[in-house]
């Protein structure tokens, strides 16, 4: 027998990025969390190359759902790609798959289809013209 398996730091209900005017908000929610430090949000332009943007404490041990917000108020231009960081008192983290929202350039109008919902590992993104109406 091998060693007994020791409980996964969070269950990760959902994660989600929303463009919001000039912003992004960051929408997560546990349904349980165990030895949880805190979250990081990292931001990449390509999907590929990260970098450390946001920090949010967790709730360290609950069973209780729990849910989460901050905001990306210099969010890039175009398509952006977000993950969330899970760190454990200890120093272990894991990451989570990552999600990816459009900011419109200025005078851009686009209407975002995001799919599948709920996401299980990978978010699509489709980016659709809107035609101002005269």
């Amino acid at each position: 027998m091998g060693e007994p398996l020791s409980p996964l730091p969070i269950e990760l209900l959902t994660f989600q990025a929303s463009p919001e005017a000039d912003k992004v908000l960051l929408e997560w929610a546990t349904a349980a969390e165990v030895n949880n430090d805190f979250f990081t949000i990292e931001r990449s332009s390509d999907g590929e190359l990260w970098q450390e943007l946001l920090f949010h404490q967790g709730s360290g041990n609950t069973s209780s759902r729990t849910e989460y917000e901050i905001e990306d108020d210099q969010p890039l231009q175009g398509i952006s790609y977000y993950r969330l960081k899970q760190t454990d008192f200890d120093g272990s983290f894991e990451y989570f798959p990552m999600v990816a929202v459009e900011m419109p350039s200025m005078g851009d109008s686009q209407e975002l289809i995001l799919f599948p919902n709920p996401v299980k590992t990978i978010l699509n993104v489709q980016s659709i013209p809107v035609r101002a109406e005269w």
